[in-house]
C-alpha cells in the first residue's frame, strides 16, 4: 500500500492506493477530488511539470522513488463519477470507447 498526496486548489489531500497502477491511482484521486474531466500532473527530475497518463506512469513512479505518490489534480468543479463521468472514469468503469457527445444523468453534456 502506498500513500497518495493530491494537490487540488492549493490544498493537499491524502489517500492510499492498494496497488500502484495507473488505474488504481486514478480511482483514489477521483475519490479525493470533486471534479470531472480530471487531469493529473507530476513534477519530473528536471522540475518540469508533466501530464500523467498511462504512457508516463512508469516515469512518474520512478520519480517517487519509494516515497509518496504526489500529483496535482485539475478539472472542472461539479458533479463527478456516476452522475456525469469524465473521460477517465468512463475508461475505467465503462470500457472506454468514443465518449464525444455523452450526456450525464440529467442530460447535461459531460
Amino acid at each position: 500500500m502506498s500513500v497518495v498526496k493530491v494537490t487540488f486548489e492549493g490544498e493537499v489531500r491524502r489517500g492510499r492506493v492498494e496497488e500502484v497502477t495507473y488505474e488504481g491511482l486514478v480511482k483514489v484521486v477521483n475519490e479525493l477530488v470533486p471534479v470531472q474531466e480530471l487531469v493529473l500532473r507530476y513534477e519530473d527530475e528536471d522540475g518540469d511539470v508533466c501530464m500523467l497518463t498511462e504512457q508516463t506512469f512508469d516515469d512518474f513512479v520512478d520519480q517517487c522513488k519509494g516515497g509518496s505518490l504526489r500529483v496535482t489534480a485539475a478539472g472542472q468543479r461539479g458533479r463527478r463519477g456516476r452522475h456525469c463521468p469524465g473521460k477517465i472514469w468512463r475508461q475505467l468503469h465503462l470500457g472506454g470507447g468514443d465518449t464525444r457527445g455523452d450526456r450525464g444523468v440529467d442530460g447535461d453534456a459531460c
